[in-house]
Order: structure tokens, then C-alpha cells, then sequence
């Protein structure tokens, strides 16, 4: 006996790869210490100097993001600075990490949600948009793939 199932649609998998990554976070720009460091309590030190997070903050998992390249000709130190990934027990300690991250205007870091590529191809050509109507004053909020200007929806064309 042969059982068909149905295909999924590719908004379906879409949708199922945001699910999967919500409680993540990258952390961009920190030093590699070493290639056995611990990512988990680099991270914890993060959060709570640099972004001042004195609340509870449970990691289930933390890692490099790629492999290791070699350093371009301005970079000082071995090697150009790989992303931390951060795989947060709770969704509350995303929401509280990212209500922080103001704090880290002109320090060189920065902190983003990860998603799925066709997300983040999606938000690459939104951006341009974004910016040009901050410039114009108006009120922009960037929603996973969707932008509101004004509160309304702003469709590609």
C-alpha cells in the first residue's frame, strides 16, 4: 500500500523555517577568542555588558556561524569575526534582548533575528524603501518580510 501526501506549499515551508528560528538571535561583530571558546558564556558577558541585560537570560544553545576565513588586509587579529548564533529558551528573552539594542549605536556591534533566506532576500530589497521613507519622516515598522509605511502596507512592485 502506497500512501500519497500532499505537497506543501512554499509559503507553508517558508512559514515552518520562521517558526523554527523564532527564538533566535545573532550576535555580529565579537571577537573569536579562541576555536574552543565557549559561545554560551561569551554571549551571557555580551548581554550583560554591553547591552546591560541584568534579567535571567537562558541560552539552550550558542555557536559560530560559517567556517573560519582568512583575514582581509585591515582587519587586525586572525581572522574576520563570525557570528554568533543564540538559540534562546524563551521567546520574552528575545523581545527583551532586542528592546536593547540601542544601546549598541557606534560601538560596532549589532544584533538581528535570524531568518530563512527567502525572508532575508525579501528584506534586502525592502530596505532601500525603509530607509528613503525615514528620511521623509514618516513612520516605518519592518515586520518579518513586510513593511508598513504610515501604518499601511508597502507592496513591491
Amino acid at each position: 500500500m502506497v500512501i500519497t501526501l500532499p505537497l506543501l506549499d512554499p509559503t507553508d515551508i517558508v512559514d515552518l523555517k520562521c517558526r523554527s528560528t523564532r527564538d533566535n538571535i545573532i550576535i555580529h561583530r565579537t571577537a573569536q577568542e579562541s576555536p574552543k571558546e565557549d559561545c554560551t558564556s561569551l554571549a551571557l558577558t555580551f548581554l550583560q555588558t554591553k547591552l546591560e541585560i541584568k534579567d535571567k537570560i537562558t541560552i539552550d544553545r550558542a555557536h559560530r556561524l560559517r567556517r573560519i576565513r582568512a583575514p582581509l588586509e585591515h582587519d587586525k587579529g586572525n581572522g574576520r569575526s563570525r557570528p554568533i548564533i543564540l538559540k534562546l529558551h524563551q521567546f520574552q528573552d528575545k523581545i527583551t534582548i532586542l528592546s536593547k539594542v540601542g544601546k549598541l549605536k557606534g560601538t560596532g556591534f549589532f544584533v538581528s533575528e535570524q531568518f530563512p533566506p527567502e525572508i532575508v532576500n525579501k528584506r534586502r530589497l525592502l530596505l532601500p524603501v525603509l530607509r528613503e521613507a525615514k528620511v521623509a519622516g514618516k513612520k516605518v515598522r519592518l515586520e518579518k518580510d513586510k513593511l508598513y509605511i504610515d501604518d499601511k502596507l508597502y507592496q513591491l512592485e
